[in-house]
């Protein structure tokens, strides 16, 4: 299964642990729901992000400070993905997200996708 607007980037000098296949989407949200629909869960990591998190509070960092990361934190969505996951496993997680953008380009709205079309592995 392919989605064209989503790409990913793998650094092929590393070894992956399979803990997050993490994208950015501009409608986080709804794809979230959408997905949650279709029994199929996911994951939002650092949001807020790390400098507005009580731990950190300390530092003494505001809501602004970084705004690259405060926006990033507001499009992150990690998907399925484990060692143990098999083929149907990740078709049906795949075709989820390809219904998604295919209603979504039926109907004339934008693709969820960063327009940079960047599927990050984390």
């Amino acid at each position: 299964m392919c989605i064209e607007s989503l790409r990913t980037v793998w650094c092929f000098n590393r070894r992956h642990v399979f803990r997050a296949y993490t994208i950015l989407l501009d409608d986080r949200d709804r794809v979230r729901e959408f997905l949650a629909a279709r029994g199929i869960s996911t994951r939002v990591y650092y949001n807020p992000p790390l400098h507005l998190q009580p731990a950190f509070r300390h530092l003494g960092y505001r809501s602004g400070a970084f705004p690259a990361a405060e926006r990033t934190a507001e499009r992150m969505l990690s998907l399925p993905i484990y060692p143990t996951m098999n083929t149907r496993q990740i078709d049906r997680v795949a075709a989820a997200m390809a219904d998604w953008e295919r209603l979504h380009l039926e109907h004339g709205t934008p693709a969820t996708a960063s327009r940079r079309g960047t599927a990050h592995l984390t």
